[in-house]
């Protein structure tokens, strides 16, 4: 089966979530579909699955992405309760059922906190990064405010940092 992880942004305004928005890796932007749009700010506000079982009830929208598609399957992912993502599947070659429902949701749930896990031990590692560049100029500053005090062992610091390394 075809799947895809697609973030939302902005708000659908038919959804009760402010946090809801067209998919935009689905680059649908000259697509007018207000079915699709409703269904998915249904998916939304309800915070549950969407499965269509009738090609003709597929949305146009994901018929344009899945022309394929005879039935579909489609789960929001919900972080601090906002959505913040739908997950979707599609290809298989019997009638989706609430199990595959909650199984996607699962799936696309442990992905998306791999992907948030990452962010977030990348942010840490930039933090970490800043903090020790932020320590190394206030030891410099420190150094340079001793050479300036006592010109007489304007240097030394260095020398012997330099020497410690060397050692």
């Amino acid at each position: 089966a075809n799947s895809r992880l697609s973030t939302i942004r902005d708000a659908f305004p038919d959804s009760a979530d402010s946090s809801c928005a067209q998919v935009a890796t689905h680059n649908a932007s000259n697509i007018s579909d207000p079915a699709g749009t409703a269904l998915i700010a249904d998916v939304i506000a309800r915070r549950s699955a969407l499965i269509i079982n009738d090609r003709e009830a597929i949305p146009a929208l994901t018929r344009k992405v899945w022309p394929e598609a005879s039935r579909l399957v489609i789960v929001p992912i919900v972080r601090r309760n906002e959505v913040v993502a739908l997950a979707a599947a599609e290809g298989r070659g019997q009638d989706y059922t609430d199990e595959d429902g909650r199984l996607l949701h699962m799936v696309a749930d442990l992905i998306l906190t791999v992907v948030e896990r990452e962010r977030a031990r990348a942010s840490a590692a930039k933090e970490m990064s800043d903090h020790r560049r932020t320590f190394w100029s206030i030891v410099e500053a420190m150094s340079k405010l001793t050479e300036i005090r006592d010109p007489y062992t304007a240097g030394h610091q260095r020398a012997v940092g330099e020497l410690c390394a060397a050692i």
